[in-house]
């Protein structure tokens, strides 16, 4: 599940480069929705539509994935950071508009794919990669409806 947290502005919150985002084992999406974005991004929001699904295979580790994504508005800060907030001090959080957001995913995508693989453990350049491109897909389709 990934959060495409919108603010007033109509920007949208990269956490490190990424979208919030997980589901914990026996989480609703809609619950994961609400805790990932306040521990990734430390903000509550308002859980608007849900913008669909990619399904992507792991050749690496063999295995399926299917990602939902919901678009969600910011609506406000909480009290105090949470044991994961303060966790995760340091990683850097970006509100850019759509197109900005695009260029971005599209140069790290690029930036993946002349990387040698054998430069990071089993799996993970795929997994970054694919990241990645599902990411762009969620942001393509926000883009064509507006």
């Amino acid at each position: 599940m990934k959060a495409i947290v919108f603010n007033a502005d109509g920007h949208i919150a990269l956490f490190g480069g990424l979208l919030p985002g997980g589901v914990e084992e026996g989480e609703t999406d809609e619950q994961a929705l609400h805790r990932e974005c306040l521990e990734e991004i430390g903000c509550l929001i308002e859980i608007e539509s849900s913008l669909g699904m990619v399904i992507h295979y792991r050749d690496v580790l063999r295995k399926r994935y299917e990602l939902r994504a919901y678009v969600v508005r910011y609506v406000g800060m909480p009290i105090a950071l949470t044991t994961d907030q303060e966790r995760e001090i340091g990683v850097t959080l970006v509100w850019l508009p759509i197109d900005e957001v695009i260029t971005h995913i599209e140069k790290n995508i690029k930036d993946l794919q002349d990387t040698k693989s054998e430069f990071y453990p089993d799996g993970v350049h795929q997994g970054k990669l694919y990241n990645r491109q599902t990411s762009l897909i969620f942001f393509k389709e926000i883009k064509s409806r507006s």
